[in-house]
């Protein structure tokens, strides 16, 4: 009861080196108490002297001997069968969702989310392995969900059977996606075609259906320049620009156009 004023008053070197009284030793000075209360315990002594007392033990001892060996028991003991369980089905998803993904005949998802059959092959596969007196390895794990979930799986055949025609969906859609692209880039053409064919005093300026608003402009500002149209007429590009901040795309496009015919 005294580590509040006394560190480690169990350990003799402790005793001997801080000349110790014997009163702190007596019985009524003393409370017994399991791990966990002594872990408890060392920390509010810690924290009421703000660190004067109780550090060492619970450095030195407690944290690195006396709970690693009730961890170890806890793990070897009660929770062997759950962490050995949960083991497994770790490494059983990574199976399930990795290595076997292209052999399934249905949708994992749906199977492994929605399948009352199928979690209860799961769970019984995962008891029965638990239960094994020995360990098993990746392998043989595998091997397990293989010949439990055998109805779910592809035979080798099938497997080789869906990866072909994925293989042929795939090349179709490359087909399509390079063929609507040609195909676009032939309205494109078309459609520039046309435009200018409609619009020649505009091709005129080298502009396109697609023209920025800035080229736009600059395009009506030489034009303007050239014909001493500008008002005043040492206006800047920066000025006109100005002057159009109001003015629709459209509006500036068909003034272009009246300028130019």
């Amino acid at each position: 009861m005294a580590e509040n004023r006394y560190e480690s008053v169990s350990n003799f070197d402790y005793i001997r080196d801080g000349k110790y009284p014997f009163e702190i030793q007596k019985k009524d000075q003393l409370v017994y108490v399991d791990l966990i209360e002594h872990l408890i315990l060392h920390a509010i002594i810690i924290q009421k002297t703000n660190g004067s007392f109780g550090g060492a033990g619970y450095d030195a001892y407690l944290t690195q001997n006396e709970t690693e060996l009730l961890f170890k028991a806890i793990n070897e003991g009660p929770l062997k069968k759950r962490n050995k369980m949960f083991e497994y089905s770790k490494q059983a998803s990574h199976i399930i969702f990795y290595d076997l993904r292209n052999e399934w005949k249905y949708s994992i998802v749906s199977l492994f989310s929605d399948n009352d059959e199928v979690d209860k092959l799961y769970d019984q596969m995962l008891n029965k392995l638990t239960n094994y007196p020995q360990s098993i390895d990746h392998a043989e794990l595998e091997a397990e969900i293989r010949k439990t979930f055998k109805s779910f799986l592809l035979s080798p055949d099938e497997v080789k059977e869906r990866e072909r025609l994925s293989d042929e969906e795939k090349a179709r859609k490359r087909e399509e996606i390079r063929q609507a692209n040609i195909n676009w880039h032939k309205e494109q053409l078309r459609a520039r075609k046309e435009w200018r064919r409609e619009n020649p005093e505009l091709a005129a300026l080298n502009l396109l259906p697609d023209s920025s608003r800035y080229r736009i402009e600059r395009a009506l500002y030489k034009v303007k320049k050239q014909r001493n149209q500008l008002i005043p007429a040492n206006q800047t590009f920066k000025q006109f620009d100005l002057s159009l901040k109001s003015c629709l795309y459209e509006e500036i496009l068909n003034e272009l156009k009246d300028a130019e015919q």
